[in-house]
Protein backbone atom coordinates (compact mmCIF):
# COMPACT_ATOMS: atom_id res chain seq x y z
CA UNK A 1 0.00 0.00 0.00
CA UNK A 2 1.44 3.61 -0.56
CA UNK A 3 -1.62 5.46 0.78
CA UNK A 4 -4.05 5.24 3.71
CA UNK A 5 -7.07 6.98 4.37
CA UNK A 6 -8.41 7.84 7.30
CA UNK A 7 -11.87 8.03 9.53
CA UNK A 8 -11.71 10.28 12.20
CA UNK A 9 -15.22 9.33 14.83
CA UNK A 10 -14.40 6.35 16.73
CA UNK A 11 -10.98 5.30 14.54
CA UNK A 12 -8.60 8.36 15.89
CA UNK A 13 -10.92 9.52 18.73
CA UNK A 14 -14.04 7.83 19.92
CA UNK A 15 -17.06 10.25 20.66
CA UNK A 16 -20.10 10.38 22.96
CA UNK A 17 -22.72 13.45 22.30
CA UNK A 18 -24.30 13.02 25.43
CA UNK A 19 -21.37 14.90 27.32
CA UNK A 20 -22.13 17.60 25.00
CA UNK A 21 -25.63 17.31 25.85
CA UNK A 22 -25.18 17.54 29.66
CA UNK A 23 -23.35 20.60 29.19
CA UNK A 24 -25.49 22.30 27.08
CA UNK A 25 -28.72 21.24 29.44
CA UNK A 26 -26.84 23.12 32.00
CA UNK A 27 -27.44 26.79 30.04
CA UNK A 28 -31.14 25.81 28.69
CA UNK A 29 -34.64 25.02 29.91
CA UNK A 30 -34.05 20.74 28.21
CA UNK A 31 -33.27 18.04 29.67
CA UNK A 32 -29.97 16.89 28.15
CA UNK A 33 -31.83 13.26 26.30
CA UNK A 34 -34.39 16.10 24.40
CA UNK A 35 -31.34 18.10 22.82
CA UNK A 36 -29.79 15.50 20.35
CA UNK A 37 -33.53 15.14 18.71
CA UNK A 38 -34.54 19.09 18.93
CA UNK A 39 -30.56 19.69 17.22
CA UNK A 40 -30.18 17.07 15.06
CA UNK A 41 -31.40 18.02 11.65
CA UNK A 42 -29.33 21.05 12.27
CA UNK A 43 -26.16 19.08 12.83
CA UNK A 44 -26.92 17.05 9.78
CA UNK A 45 -27.25 20.00 7.90
CA UNK A 46 -23.87 21.91 8.68
CA UNK A 47 -22.19 18.49 8.60
CA UNK A 48 -23.41 18.33 5.14
CA UNK A 49 -22.13 22.05 4.04
CA UNK A 50 -26.12 23.50 3.95
CA UNK A 51 -25.42 25.90 7.23
CA UNK A 52 -22.18 27.15 8.03
CA UNK A 53 -20.80 26.93 11.49
CA UNK A 54 -21.96 29.88 12.51
CA UNK A 55 -25.51 29.58 11.27
CA UNK A 56 -25.47 26.37 13.30
CA UNK A 57 -24.47 28.11 16.24
CA UNK A 58 -27.35 30.69 15.86
CA UNK A 59 -30.21 28.23 14.65
CA UNK A 60 -29.45 26.05 17.77
CA UNK A 61 -29.35 28.44 20.67
CA UNK A 62 -32.69 29.73 19.27
CA UNK A 63 -34.32 26.18 18.94
CA UNK A 64 -33.16 24.91 22.86
CA UNK A 65 -33.28 28.40 23.88
CA UNK A 66 -29.76 28.04 25.18
CA UNK A 67 -28.86 31.12 27.83
CA UNK A 68 -25.34 31.51 27.49
CA UNK A 69 -22.58 32.74 24.65
CA UNK A 70 -22.12 31.62 21.16
CA UNK A 71 -18.38 30.79 22.73
CA UNK A 72 -19.70 28.15 25.62
CA UNK A 73 -22.29 26.69 23.20
CA UNK A 74 -19.53 26.71 20.98
CA UNK A 75 -16.98 24.43 23.60
CA UNK A 76 -19.59 22.19 24.99
CA UNK A 77 -20.71 21.25 21.38
CA UNK A 78 -17.24 20.25 21.07
CA UNK A 79 -16.68 18.25 24.10
CA UNK A 80 -17.79 15.02 22.87
CA UNK A 81 -13.88 13.37 21.95
CA UNK A 82 -11.42 11.27 23.71
CA UNK A 83 -8.34 10.03 22.15
CA UNK A 84 -8.05 6.29 21.06
CA UNK A 85 -4.20 6.16 22.18
CA UNK A 86 -3.37 2.86 20.75
CA UNK A 87 -4.18 3.95 16.92
CA UNK A 88 -2.81 7.59 17.91
CA UNK A 89 0.57 5.80 18.61
CA UNK A 90 0.37 3.44 15.49
CA UNK A 91 -0.54 7.06 13.01
CA UNK A 92 2.62 8.14 14.59
CA UNK A 93 4.85 5.53 13.51
CA UNK A 94 3.18 5.01 10.03
CA UNK A 95 3.22 8.85 9.22
CA UNK A 96 7.12 8.18 9.08
CA UNK A 97 6.92 6.16 5.76
CA UNK A 98 3.38 6.59 4.71
CA UNK A 99 1.27 9.25 3.37
CA UNK A 100 -2.13 9.37 5.33
CA UNK A 101 -5.30 11.71 4.69
CA UNK A 102 -8.50 11.98 6.79
CA UNK A 103 -11.81 10.94 5.25
CA UNK A 104 -14.48 11.98 7.68
CA UNK A 105 -18.73 13.28 8.46
CA UNK A 106 -17.89 16.40 10.06
CA UNK A 107 -18.28 19.98 10.14
CA UNK A 108 -15.81 22.68 10.79
CA UNK A 109 -16.59 23.01 14.14
CA UNK A 110 -15.33 19.79 15.26
CA UNK A 111 -12.48 19.77 12.84
CA UNK A 112 -10.96 22.83 14.08
CA UNK A 113 -11.63 21.59 17.86
CA UNK A 114 -9.65 18.45 17.05
CA UNK A 115 -7.04 20.02 15.15
CA UNK A 116 -6.23 22.32 17.64
CA UNK A 117 -6.44 19.45 20.84
CA UNK A 118 -4.86 16.99 19.31
CA UNK A 119 -1.43 17.18 17.96
CA UNK A 120 -2.01 13.35 16.05
CA UNK A 121 -4.04 15.27 13.30
CA UNK A 122 -0.31 17.22 12.06
CA UNK A 123 0.39 13.94 10.60
CA UNK A 124 -2.16 13.89 8.12
CA UNK A 125 -1.53 15.79 4.45
CA UNK A 126 -5.48 16.68 4.23
CA UNK A 127 -8.64 14.83 3.64
CA UNK A 128 -11.92 15.52 2.18
CA UNK A 129 -14.45 16.49 5.07
CA UNK A 130 -18.87 16.15 4.50
CA UNK A 131 -18.84 19.80 5.14
CA UNK A 132 -16.72 20.93 2.49
CA UNK A 133 -17.33 18.13 -0.09
CA UNK A 134 -21.33 19.28 0.46
CA UNK A 135 -21.79 14.96 0.35
CA UNK A 136 -21.22 12.77 3.45
CA UNK A 137 -20.22 9.05 3.21
CA UNK A 138 -21.22 6.53 1.64
CA UNK A 139 -22.17 9.03 -0.83
CA UNK A 140 -19.73 8.58 -4.05
CA UNK A 141 -19.17 12.43 -4.07
CA UNK A 142 -16.70 12.39 -0.88
CA UNK A 143 -14.58 9.63 -2.00
CA UNK A 144 -14.32 11.04 -5.43
CA UNK A 145 -13.35 14.39 -3.47
CA UNK A 146 -10.19 12.37 -1.75
CA UNK A 147 -8.74 10.44 -4.47
CA UNK A 148 -8.69 13.40 -6.41
CA UNK A 149 -6.93 15.34 -4.28
CA UNK A 150 -4.46 12.49 -2.98
CA UNK A 151 -4.00 11.63 -6.19
CA UNK A 152 -3.44 8.12 -4.82
CA UNK A 153 -4.02 4.84 -6.88
CA UNK A 154 -7.19 3.38 -5.33
CA UNK A 155 -5.98 -0.06 -6.15
CA UNK A 156 -2.35 0.60 -3.90
CA UNK A 157 -5.12 2.52 -0.88
CA UNK A 158 -6.07 1.22 2.25
CA UNK A 159 -9.11 2.75 3.74
CA UNK A 160 -9.87 2.78 7.43
CA UNK A 161 -13.80 3.06 8.81
CA UNK A 162 -15.77 2.38 11.71
CA UNK A 163 -19.37 1.73 9.36
CA UNK A 164 -19.46 -0.84 7.41
CA UNK A 165 -21.66 1.21 4.95
CA UNK A 166 -18.69 3.55 4.72
CA UNK A 167 -16.10 0.97 4.04
CA UNK A 168 -18.17 -1.08 1.25
CA UNK A 169 -18.54 2.67 -0.13
CA UNK A 170 -14.76 2.85 -0.54
CA UNK A 171 -14.26 -1.02 -1.94
CA UNK A 172 -16.87 0.38 -4.47
CA UNK A 173 -14.06 2.90 -5.57
CA UNK A 174 -11.64 0.26 -6.14
CA UNK A 175 -9.72 1.06 -2.38
CA UNK A 176 -8.67 -1.99 -0.24
CA UNK A 177 -10.55 -1.29 3.21
CA UNK A 178 -10.73 -2.20 6.68
CA UNK A 179 -13.58 -1.81 8.87
CA UNK A 180 -11.98 -0.81 12.51
CA UNK A 181 -13.71 -1.40 15.75
CA UNK A 182 -12.05 1.05 18.44
CA UNK A 183 -12.43 -2.00 21.49
CA UNK A 184 -10.67 -4.41 19.16
CA UNK A 185 -7.47 -2.26 18.04
CA UNK A 186 -5.62 -5.83 17.58
CA UNK A 187 -7.41 -6.81 14.85
CA UNK A 188 -6.10 -3.60 12.96
CA UNK A 189 -2.35 -4.04 13.87
CA UNK A 190 -3.04 -7.68 12.74
CA UNK A 191 -4.13 -6.34 9.12
CA UNK A 192 -0.81 -3.91 9.25
CA UNK A 193 1.22 -6.85 9.51
CA UNK A 194 -0.50 -8.70 6.78
CA UNK A 195 0.08 -6.08 4.68
CA UNK A 196 3.39 -5.70 5.42
CA UNK A 197 2.82 -2.07 7.33
CA UNK A 198 3.44 -2.48 10.88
Amino acid sequence: MTTLFFDIGNVLVTFDFSKAMQRLSRDCPHPPEALEPLLRPLITAMEDGRLSDAEFISQARTRIDYRASDDAFAAAYCDIFEENRPMINRVARLADHTPLYLLSNTSGLHLDHLRAAYPVFSHFRGGAFSHLSASSKPDPKIYQDLISLSGCDPARTLYFDDAPANTAAGARHGLHVFTYDWKNHAAFEAELTRLGLA
